[in-house]
């Protein structure tokens, strides 16, 4: 699952949000998946682990 959101700071600065919910059974695919998410230049805002081997991800990145 994943969806995207747009936000405004008091800044001014415009925020693209993704929420992203996973499985991952190793840490090795968790950590593929953020390495990958962040080359593409999201930022890991907030991690939980909603069940076993279940995560949901929150990220932002600014708009250009």
């Amino acid at each position: 699952m994943s969806e995207s959101t747009v936000a405004s700071s008091a800044t001014g600065q415009t925020w693209d949000y993704k929420l992203l919910s996973i499985h991952a059974r190793h840490n090795d695919k968790l950590e593929e998946t953020l390495k990958e998410l962040g080359g593409q230049g999201w930022e890991l805002v907030f991690v939980s682990e909603e069940a076993a081997n279940e995560f949901r991800l929150i990220l932002k990145k600014p708009l250009a």
